[in-house]
């Protein structure tokens, strides 16, 4: 119970609390250029096709099972 409380209290911290902020900014950032990349064509110059939310869904799986098998995440890791 003691190292729960200390935790809490780490994370509460203005310094806990840039490294969450931190962490989850780089999160996202790696989402969506994961998703730009794998979804979208950049091969010609037009406009960006619509897609539909189930499209993202195999990338959004391939994405996470990255994250629980790779941590440390190599996108927090660079922040």
């Amino acid at each position: 119970m003691k190292l729960l409380g200390q935790t809490r209290q780490q994370l509460q911290s203005a310094d806990g609390r840039h490294l969450v902020d931190k962490g989850v900014s780089s999160m996202v950032k790696s989402l969506c250029e994961s998703l730009r990349t794998e979804l979208y064509s950049v091969a010609a110059i037009q406009p960006l096709p619509s897609r539909r939310l189930v499209d993202c869904l195999p990338e959004l799986a391939t994405w996470s099972k990255g994250i629980w098998e790779g941590i440390p995440e190599s996108g927090v890791e660079a922040s």
